[in-house]
């Protein structure tokens, strides 16, 4: 070990030791003056700001994602979760400066710098200063000072955004909507762990305020950010009893309120870390960027799983019945060739081969085309499906009146590979023929953020690498050209209970008739092949 790490570890070593010591010499100083309280009571306190933190970490985690996809959207959202969570005893460290360590974990695999990491983490101490402090502003009734600093705030983040150099806008990190995103985030986090904490003192320090509770943990918390100790230990602690102690709480009920809130919250979050890491070792160390093919032949057998049954069902029949509208107005003759492109395990291809048609299926995943088979079979349906490489449609020009794809655009992330796919498409297709494309419409904020970073956490189907196609920003495809005949449609999420979605499909109707229909969950957008 050089001296560097060396005089690094003595640091940490000696700050965690006094810290150590000053919440000794609170608890033995003052052991006599402790309060009986019931311990059911402190169980339950300890347990609500565990939650608390939950939600804090949680938000945090987002924060920390949410930036790093500004580098790049190659960072699988379940990896980067695993690793944040293993990462959290960094917090044990000056400044949390060993968070810097989730660097050395992803450099290999994402195209951003050690200075774009540094430059997340100065990014998230500010906005931790500048909430906590407002928070600490408005809490102290000093609500004049917290505007002052909100309206400095501003006017800095004005004049910064009226002065971006060439420099700065190549930085992403550094434009004014995602520092806003960033604070936005940090006010969330902050705020759901103070609302847990209120609760949690309800129980054991009913006489406390809640402004009270805020000022003294944010005064404690920005006491022991600034001076840098490691986890705070020994100063967060010692400043919030003494602001308990002026809000009028006896010194043992002020000792045993922090020692919760330090337990519920700092170490809890160490623990938890650490069971992360046991846990997750393996994969956080081996962290990788599945290819697309892979990580479909890898879901195959649970992809049935990852969507309800009834949503399933719903969006099947409701996308089959948009494409045959769509084909019986263009199309005169009922006798047409189709082409599922990314058919997945056939279940569209199914269909649409029940009203008279002569459909193909083709998917990169050999695995999801085998079941294909195996459905079609077992169900009797007419629809030849094969694999192919992801390059090169084994079909001959112009052989398909038609060619869909379901979900499958947003996957392909890579913009010549993407290129190269709908060029086949458009190579596929007779004259006059239609690609229709069915996709998540993130044009609805809630919603991209719903699919960008829960829905990859919470299933298996997407990863959070994928690269979202807006409406208003179709893909360009020579020889194809886009009509005006986009459809917005569905606005009920993946997770919609069944007892309650018919009650439901009556609104969602209406709000799919009304101005509100461009924020809706998907959208279906038709182009046909030039004749010329």
């Amino acid at each position: 070990m050089n001296f560097f790490g060396r005089t690094f570890n003595v640091i940490i070593g000696a700050s965690l030791l006094t810290g150590l010591i000053v919440t000794t010499m609170w608890f033995f100083g003052y052991r006599e003056s402790l309060p009986a309280i019931d311990l059911l009571s402190v169980v339950s306190a300890f347990l609500i700001i565990v939650v608390g933190t939950l939600f804090n970490l949680g938000i945090r985690w987002l924060r920390w994602h949410y930036l790093v996809r500004r580098l790049t959207k190659n960072l699988v959202s379940k990896d980067s979760l695993k690793l944040y969570f293993a990462t959290l005893p960094a917090i044990l460290t000056p400044f949390y400066i060993g968070e810097l360590i989730r660097y050395y974990f992803l450099k290999d695999k994402l195209p951003a710098s050690f200075a774009d990491f540094v430059l997340i983490w100065l990014l998230e101490r500010v906005c931790d200063v500048i909430i906590l402090s407002l928070f600490f502003m408005f809490a102290s009734e000093n609500v004049i000072m917290g505007l002052i600093i909100f309206g400095c705030v501003l006017l800095v983040m004005g004049v910064f955004g009226s002065t971006q150099t060439p420099e700065r806008k190549r930085t992403p990190l550094l434009r004014i909507g995602v520092i806003t995103t960033c604070l936005a985030g940090t006010f969330l986090a902050w705020a759901a762990l103070m609302v847990f904490a209120g609760l949690a003192m309800k129980l054991i320090a009913p006489t406390l305020s809640f402004h009270g509770l805020i000022e003294s943990f944010t005064g404690g918390s920005i006491a022991g950010g600034v001076t840098g100790v490691p986890g705070g230990l020994g100063v967060t602690g010692s400043v919030s009893i003494l602001y308990l102690k002026d809000f009028g709480l006896e010194s043992g009920l002020a000792i045993l309120v922090i020692a919760l809130l330090r337990a519920g919250t700092t170490w809890f979050s160490v623990a938890l870390g650490f069971v992360v890491f046991a846990v997750f070792r393996r994969d956080i160390l081996s962290a990788h960027r599945q290819q697309v093919q892979g990580h479909f032949d890898e879901l195959a057998p649970e992809y049935d799983d990852n969507i309800p049954i009834h949503i399933r069902e719903r969006l099947l029949k409701r996308k089959t019945e948009m494409l045959n509208a769509v084909l019986t107005d263009h199309f005169s003759d009922s006798k047409l060739r189709g082409l599922d492109f990314g058919c997945g395990q056939g279940w569209y291809a199914q269909e649409m081969s029940g009203h008279g048609m002569e459909v193909h299926g083709v998917d990169l995943s050999s695995s999801q085309v085998k079941m294909a088979r195996d459905h079609a079979t077992a169900s009797g349906a007419d629809v030849h499906y094969c694999s192919y490489n992801g390059s090169q449609l084994p079909y001959r020009d112009s052989v398909f009146d038609f060619v869909y794809c379901i979900n499958v655009i947003h996957h392909i992330v890579d913009p010549q590979t993407r290129g190269t796919v709908l060029n086949e498409i458009q190579r596929v297709l007779k004259k006059d023929g239609l690609f229709i494309m069915h996709e998540i419409n993130t044009d609805n904020v809630i919603f991209r953020l719903y699919m960008s970073y829960l829905f990859p956490v919470l299933k298996d189907i997407d990863e959070g690498t994928e690269s979202w196609i807006s409406p208003q920003a179709l893909p360009e495809i020579d020889g194809i050209e886009w009509l005006q005949k986009t459809q917005y449609y569905t606005f009920l999420p993946d997770f919609f209970p069944a007892f309650l979605l018919n009650r439901a499909i009556k609104f969602e109707q209406m709000l799919e008739r009304g101005p509100l229909r461009r924020w809706s969950a998907h959208y279906m957008a038709i182009a046909r092949k030039e004749t010329d």
